[in-house]
């Protein structure tokens, strides 16, 4: 009885401090994927936008600046899921990233001056795949990865 009375307080204590672990590394897996959500959030501001400039040329710039855009997307993304402990599984923010992608072209059916394209699309699911194949890469050389 003694000795219970005693050990109640501790078990409170280790009880209230593995609580706090626990959320602090939920925090940080949130805050790992923050840049990545910050940019796709900039991607749809852009993308609502009708007065985006463009180049007057025969040369895909838009595909490319898709691609560069996305691509970036992808890197953030994955980046974020190494920071996060490769939680929850990688496809998961793959897919929120393409699905950015797919968001911005439907939103641009109502906007001004914009419309949606399927290819604008394919350029952003490839940048964000290529993005992601780069960080994994970089981080294989590096010795980071598993």
């Amino acid at each position: 009885m003694w000795l219970e009375d005693r050990a109640r307080p501790v078990a409170s204590a280790l009880a209230i401090l593995e609580a706090n672990c626990r959320r602090r590394r939920v925090v940080s897996r949130f805050l790992a994927y923050a840049p990545a959500t910050v940019w796709a959030a900039l991607l749809l501001f852009l993308g609502g936008r009708s007065d985006v400039p463009t180049a007057d040329t025969p040369l895909p710039l838009d595909k490319a600046a898709h691609f560069l855009l996305y691509g970036l997307l992808g890197v953030l993304a994955t980046w974020g899921w190494q920071q996060a402990g490769r939680r929850p599984h990688l496809l998961l923010p793959l897919i929120l990233a393409v699905a950015v992608g797919a968001a911005d072209e439907l939103h641009q059916r109502g906007v001004a001056r914009r419309s949606p394209e399927f290819v604008d699309w394919v350029a952003d699911t490839a940048g964000v795949i290529t993005g992601c194949w780069l960080v994994l890469r970089m981080s294989k050389e590096t010795g980071n990865a598993d």
